[in-house]
């Protein structure tokens, strides 16, 4: 048998099953909100106390935002409530690298 065919049943065999897989560490809450923060006093020079503190919202049909800080916060509070931690963590890699 030639060579590469025995080495494409190898590699098959040592396929990682999908339970045996890391789970990605999910951000705390505390991580969300420091990075936010963070973000926010870095564009606007304090992090918002109150909701209507933040300026990078216009509320309407549909929501606009002047804001990207203020979008993901959004964004990642909406996938938290519908417990799709795969899109926090999406969204969280995303400020992160906002905030850098």
């Amino acid at each position: 048998m030639p060579r590469e065919w025995s080495s494409i049943g190898e590699v098959e065999s040592q396929k990682v099953r999908p339970s045996k897989m890391p789970k990605p560490k999910m951000p705390t809450l505390e991580e969300i909100t420091a990075a936010v923060n963070k973000g926010c006093t870095k564009l606007c020079g304090k992090p918002p106390v109150t909701v209507t503190d933040c300026n990078g919202v216009k509320v309407g049909t549909p929501t606009t935002y002047s804001c990207k800080i203020r979008q993901l916060s959004d964004n990642i509070t909406f996938a938290l409530d519908q417990r799709w931690n795969y899109v926090v963590m999406e969204y969280y890699k995303e400020l992160e690298g906002v905030t850098k």
